[in-house]
């Protein structure tokens, strides 16, 4: 398929009903042809259409190059999302709702995402850079390295307990999406299917914590 024939693919599909496919096929036209970004847009402004969609098809209208899909946060929102273990089947409509109450926060290097004590209010979803988890053990602590697509305190956050956790940022750059935990309780309670994907996720989870807690050293008896 040439490029003019992708193009004219995605610009069709720029009119799907489905908001989440328009905005996306929208968005990889502009990628791939940035002077597109007005035409697309004007596809995107139907009045029916969600808020979240109309909002990126003003960005989209003045996106800069080379494109980049942190310029669409609405967008970012729900593919991060989508891809993610917890969220990943998630109904379209679902996500929409999630990524409502969702934000995008930016950290510099050795920036405190979260301080051990604090109450898990947010399920925290690694999106860019990459962090350092500093467990408290009782035998001097362990630290965990987490890269993107991630999620950083899904245990406290379902226990509803203060995390044990300090977290950092370890690079400049760093993005995090924070979904709270008001939300992702009702997704708990209205959608059993993801209730059962959570109890997989959380079991494995788990069993690996138990045997890296298990490879420790015991600590000297006094």
């Amino acid at each position: 398929m040439t490029l003019d024939q992708t193009l004219t693919a995605l610009r069709r599909l720029a009119r799907d009903p489905l908001p989440a496919v328009a905005v996306a096929s929208s968005a990889l036209a502009v990628a791939l042809e940035p002077s597109l970004g007005p035409d697309v847009a004007e596809a995107l402004r139907q009045p029916d259409r969600p808020g979240w969609v109309r909002e990126t098809a003003e960005r989209l209208a003045s996106a800069p190059a080379p494109f980049s899909l942190a310029a669409l946060p609405e967008l970012e929102k729900r593919v991060v999302l989508a891809n993610s273990d917890v969220f990943r089947h998630s109904w379209a409509d679902t996500l929409d709702a999630l990524a409502e109450r969702s934000e995008i926060r930016c950290y510099e290097a050795e920036g405190l995402i979260t301080e051990a004590g604090d109450t898990c209010r947010e399920l925290l979803l690694l999106m860019e850079g990459s962090a350092r988890v500093e467990h408290s053990d009782g035998q001097g602590g362990r630290v965990e390295h987490m890269r993107p697509g991630q999620v950083l305190d899904e245990l406290d956050v379902l226990t509803h307990s203060a995390s044990e956790s300090r977290i950092v940022a370890e690079e400049a750059g760093t993005r995090v999406l924070a979904v709270p935990v008001d939300s992702f309780d009702a997704m708990l309670e209205q959608d059993p299917d993801f209730a059962r994907r959570v109890l997989e996720l959380e079991s494995r989870q788990l069993r690996r914590l138990t045997r890296e807690i298990a490879r420790q050293p015991l600590a000297d008896q006094p």
